[in-house]
């Protein structure tokens, strides 16, 4: 309970949320923590569904083992505005609940690139669990798709397609986590059954299981 009151969580929140076998695995995992600093029975719990437990979305901005060579100068400035980089935090905190977010302002504020690495970082997620379409109940042979919608495909491959697709080939994360076909005009294609999509029309997206998507307005 002391540890529960500096991480300002009111036990009975929990409680009431878990099951009686789950809110027993919840205090021993505390309990480990408390001790230890560390918890087996949380790292238990991770390599049940994930081959790696994902980074956070700082670490994957700022890490040039993740996105850090697109986002991060050679003298170290990151070259996201700290105010989108807070906006990423509140996004993918731990204890977040937003699934749905609408990014407006003048042109040049970077919205569409903050979209993209949101995406990215959904990508990193997904990429990093053991299998995603059995993780998320699809049928055997689905494929978990990552969907960028425009006004038009040439808008939708220029834009938000492109900025990702150079984000991903600049990662060496994601460079072992998929493979880059192409000679001319090289393409990115992750692992593990997931595919990034492209369409302009609702029936681009006919029967693909959606996971994720970015509409640029």
């Amino acid at each position: 309970r002391y540890l529960m009151a500096n991480l300002d969580i009111d036990i009975s929140d929990i409680e009431n949320a878990l099951t009686p076998e789950e809110m027993n695995a919840v205090r021993q995992i505390l309990t480990e923590i408390s001790d230890k600093g560390e918890s087996t029975t949380l790292n238990d719990l991770w390599q049940a569904d994930y081959e790696e437990v994902p980074v956070d979305i700082y670490t994957f901005i700022t890490d040039r083992r993740y996105l850090g060579d697109s986002f991060v100068s050679e003298d170290g400035t990151l070259l996201i505005y700290s105010f989108w980089v807070e906006v990423l935090k509140k996004i993918f905190a731990p204890d977040s609940q937003i699934f749905e977010v609408g990014l407006s302002g003048a042109i040049g504020l970077g919205k569409s690139t903050i979209a993209t690495v949101g995406l990215a970082y959904v990508l990193h997620r997904l990429l990093c669990l053991k299998d995603p379409a059995a993780y998320y109940k699809l049928t055997r042979g689905s494929k978990v798709a990552i969907a960028i919608f425009n006004i038009s495909l040439d808008q939708g491959f220029g834009v938000g397609f492109s900025k990702l697709q150079s984000m991903l080939m600049k990662s060496p994360w994601f460079l072992e986590h998929g493979t880059v076909s192409g000679l001319k005009n090289q393409t990115y294609y992750p692992g593990k059954d997931i595919e990034i999509i492209v369409g302009s029309k609702m029936e681009h997206f006919l029967g693909r299981d959606i996971f994720a998507g970015f509409l640029d307005e």
